[in-house]
């Protein structure tokens, strides 16, 4: 029985990727004055993650920004394992937990740049009296 729930899990994994992973081209790279952003303020970044983790508040951080399907920002700062002593890379793997505040925020910013509420809008409550 566990080697056909193994065989079925497998199949699933193999058959679930899509066929547009094999399509999609990679992304291109870009000035940042070329999409309208400042090269000048984007190294501020640098200077406030590196601040950060010369002040031991983050151990390493990556960073990107893509403006009209453009990477504009692309940096890796810091230590991926510090006990080894190794760098963190651009495409180092993290962990994430806990995102359910980063995709509701940007959920909602969509809908209002959609003009679909605005910000001083009110809603109305429903109340629920204690018994």
């Amino acid at each position: 029985m566990k080697k056909i729930i193994l065989l079925c899990c497998l199949a699933i994994n193999v058959f679930a990727q899509t066929k547009s992973l094999k399509n999609t081209p990679p992304i291109a790279e870009a000035t940042p004055e070329s999409v309208g952003f400042s090269s000048e303020r984007l190294q501020r970044m640098d200077a406030v993650l590196q601040d950060m983790i010369t002040k031991n508040s983050l151990p390493g951080a990556a960073a990107i920004i893509l403006k009209d399907g453009k990477i504009i920002y692309h940096k890796a700062f810091g230590m991926a394992d510090n006990q080894a002593n190794k760098s963190l890379k651009k495409d180092d793997i993290f962990r994430i937990a806990s995102m359910t505040k980063a995709i509701t925020s940007t959920a909602v910013m969509m809908l209002w740049e959609e003009g679909k509420f605005m910000l001083l809008n009110t809603f109305p409550s429903s109340r629920i009296q204690a018994s």
